[in-house]
């Protein structure tokens, strides 16, 4: 039964989104492939409004009920007609792949630092405390990222259980739907293997399937909604193109602080595709009102929000804020400002790097394809010009910004050694290669020769799985092993034989044990849900049961020494304890000087 509990909420969840699904589908004329990301992104800007203004869990409700209730009276009203314009093939696949996702992340384990660091743990904090982290979340370092995923792992896991597992799936199933949202653009089943082709490139070659880093969701979020304004447009409604692909650049912005570079940047693209010469001036501000306006009000929020919830909020690390990028630059030498430009220059040059390669590679590809479809008449010369001037003109200018963001943003010490540079730009050049395959998708026409359309999808469909053998690689979609890799496994182990408690205060010791404690915390505060933990080394000298006693609940001893051993004894404990209360200090003291007992030399406070 506990078996298949789980697997019952999931169901039950599916259920929810499906009312929503119908809802966009049936009343906006929404393509069936585009409803799941519009909905989950949409969902995501609800409840960071609601999270905003601390009201998660009534509006979490109304989600849940809403969407439960749209499926049953629509299933009530009109069944045959529901299923038979709902049930399509990129629909059918997607329900497919989610329970695939559900199957492969079933009992899956975080790994990496910056998951413990960031990610993981102001997702766990924020599904235990039911709202956005505040002063006394101080479990969470980086105040300044946005919650979007976070949020969204809550609203999963309410529902469906909460674990690592469930918190993967349901980053997983985000970019899933950021996938699909490419089907909407297929107009035959060739044209369906050139999206899926499409789409496995960023959801292969990216960090997004597995991971709760977010940086290659940022490239699926941009592309999804690139391809969402464009399917909306070739609808029934197509006044709402702009309006499909707001939701998704909203969440975009509110991601990640480099999210709402992205999104105005796709916002650009979008503005740039629906434009058209005798559109009237209302309809234009309204769609830059969708694509640009909304995005960055719903960004410029959350900076606000840490500014009234933490007094130093704008002072944490890569904060985005003029005082705080003036401290930076302020951090910096000449000398550390001209080594910084020296190598950052000599990245670009050195193609050792396979990001490297892609980054240059990709946009001039892009072009060279958007040449070749205008000179076949696929599309119109000022497309072309459109596509070579994102695909160029973008990377240069987030070039530059990264630039920027290393003189600005980071520390000197991760600004000399270009930290995650690679990532960086592995995250731009897969949304421009999405921004290309969706390109030659949209160009494809509708009917075509047999033997050239399925001879043209071929070469498509090789060419992308060449670029993923090459780059990416298919085994995240299947393989499970390395979570008993995983660096929590020993903290899991150790709080689950002690049944030690999610939330309280842990100072651990570590005696002659060598822990590297700036990563170790994380894991750990991460393991023991916790806003409280200190490690007690050597520099900490002998320990001080007056400091421990009063900020801390539990004594952990990770490691022993002849100290820790002689404390224990003194105070009539098991010398060899793995961990204990530290109110049975006070309890021991309280009985001492109740019999008379001498105190031991190690003693507290009367």
């Amino acid at each position: 039964m506990s078996a298949i509990l789980p697997l019952v909420r999931a169901g039950l969840f599916f259920l929810c989104m499906a009312g929503w699904w119908l809802w966009l589908n049936q009343y906006m004329n929404m393509p069936v492939a585009l409803t799941p990301v519009v909905s989950f992104c949409s969902i995501g800007c609800i409840l960071y409004l609601a999270g905003l203004l601390n009201v998660l869990m009534p509006v979490q409700i109304v989600l849940y009920l809403g969407g439960l209730a749209i499926l049953i009276v629509a299933l009530v009203r009109r069944f045959r007609t529901v299923l038979t314009s709902f049930l399509r093939p990129s629909m059918i696949l997607f329900t497919l792949c989610w329970g695939w996702t559900i199957l492969r992340f079933r009992g899956a384990l975080l790994q990496g630092h910056d998951d413990f660091a960031h990610w993981g743990i102001v997702a766990k904090r924020l599904i235990s405390t039911g709202h956005l982290a505040n002063t006394a979340t101080t479990a969470v370092e980086y105040l300044d990222y946005p919650p979007a995923t976070a949020l969204w792992i809550k609203f999963y896991c309410n529902l469906v259980g909460t674990s690592d597992g469930t918190m993967l799936m349901a980053q997983a199933l985000l970019a899933v739907a950021c996938a699909f949202a490419v089907a909407a653009l297929a107009k035959n089943r060739a044209q369906g293997f050139i999206a899926a082709g499409v789409t496995l490139v960023p959801l292969s070659c990216g960090l997004v399937y597995g991971s709760l880093m977010v940086d290659g969701l940022l490239t699926m979020l941009g592309v999804a909604a690139i391809a969402a304004a464009i399917a909306q447009r070739r609808s029934s409604r197509p006044e709402l193109a702009a309006v499909a692909a707001a939701p998704i650049l909203g969440f975009l912005a509110i991601t990640k602080n480099s999210g709402v570079f992205l999104a105005i940047l796709a916002g650009l693209l979008i503005l740039a595709i629906l434009w058209k010469p005798h559109t009237s001036l209302r309809r234009r501000a309204a769609d830059a009102v969708a694509a640009l306006a909304f995005p960055t009000v719903l960004w410029y929020l959350w900076g606000q929000h840490i500014r009234l919830v933490y007094p130093d909020g704008m002072e944490s690390k890569h904060a985005v804020d003029a005082a705080a990028y003036q401290a930076n630059l302020a951090a910096k030498s000449p000398e550390d400002l001209a080594q910084f430009w020296q190598s950052f220059v000599a990245y670009w040059q050195d193609f050792s790097h396979y990001e490297n390669v892609l980054y240059w590679f990709v946009p001039l590809a892009v072009c060279i394809l958007a040449v070749i479809l205008w000179r076949s008449r696929r599309i119109r010369g000022g497309q072309a010009a459109i596509a070579c001037c994102a695909a160029l003109g973008g990377t240069a200018i987030y070039t530059v910004g990264l630039a920027f963001t290393y003189i600005f943003s980071m520390p000197v010490a991760e600004m000399l050694v270009l930290a995650s540079i690679g990532r960086y730009s592995l995250t731009f050049s897969l949304l421009v290669a999405g921004g290309g395959g969706i390109l030659y998708l949209a160009s494809c026409p509708t009917s075509q020769k047999r033997a050239f359309r399925w001879g043209e999808t071929a070469v498509a469909v090789v060419l992308c799985l060449a670029f993923i053998n090459t780059w990416g690689g298919f085994g995240k979609f299947y393989n499970r092993s390395g979570y008993d890799q995983s660096e929590q496994i020993p903290w899991l182990e150790f709080k689950q034989e002690y049944g030690l408690p999610d939330g309280a205060k842990y100072v651990i010791y570590t005696g002659d044990t060598p822990v590297d404690t700036w990563a170790d915390t994380f894991v750990a505060r991460y393991v023991f849900n916790t806003d409280t933990l200190y490690f007690w080394v050597d520099k900490d000298g002998p320990l001080d049961l007056d400091t421990i006693c009063y900020q801390y609940e539990y004594l952990l001893f990770w490691g022993s020494d002849e100290s820790s051993r002689q404390l224990l004894s003194d105070w009539g404990f098991d010398p060899d304890t793995r961990w204990i209360e530290t109110r049975l200090f006070l309890a021991r003291r309280d009985e001492y000087l109740k019999n008379g007992t001498p105190l031991p030399e190690s003693s507290l406070p009367s």
